[in-house]
């Protein structure tokens, strides 16, 4: 039997990194590994990551799929081209097309089913996302 992806189990499939200066409703603190925040339950996880993404439109202006995905996944350590044009593509719009906030549900649905490589409950991230203020 293989286990569950590690965004699945962490209760935090957008695999926010574990930051001490942070400290997100709902997190429990950090992976085994230390790398990654882990939370009491997947909608908490979700919350955080819609906030991260309300945070980067309002605050730095990265309001594209591919600008989004390359802070958040820069390619250094991911093949951000490919992310991105994976969940533009998803989503049904241009990888360099301006997003509006309304748009953060279904970017995050989408960067979850590519972080973990499956998708979780379209109804959790709509619970995440209300909860995190972007739906």
């Amino acid at each position: 039997m293989t286990s569950k992806p590690r965004g699945i189990r962490n209760n935090n499939p957008l695999n926010i990194e574990y930051n001490k200066n942070n400290q997100w409703t709902g997190q429990t603190g950090v992976e085994v590994l230390g790398r990654f925040a882990t939370f009491s339950h997947m909608k908490y996880g979700i919350r955080a990551g819609a906030k991260l993404i309300n945070n980067y439109m309002t605050r730095y202006g990265l309001v594209t799929v591919f600008d989004i995905i390359n802070r958040w996944a820069p390619d250094h350590e991911n093949p951000t081209n490919i992310y991105a044009d994976t969940v533009a593509a998803r989503m049904g719009v241009e990888v360099h097309q301006p997003l509006t906030h309304a748009h953060i549900p279904d970017l995050v649905y989408e960067m979850i089913k590519f972080e973990c490589g499956v998708y979780v409950d379209r109804a959790l991230v709509m619970e995440g996302s209300r909860l995190a203020g972007v739906a």
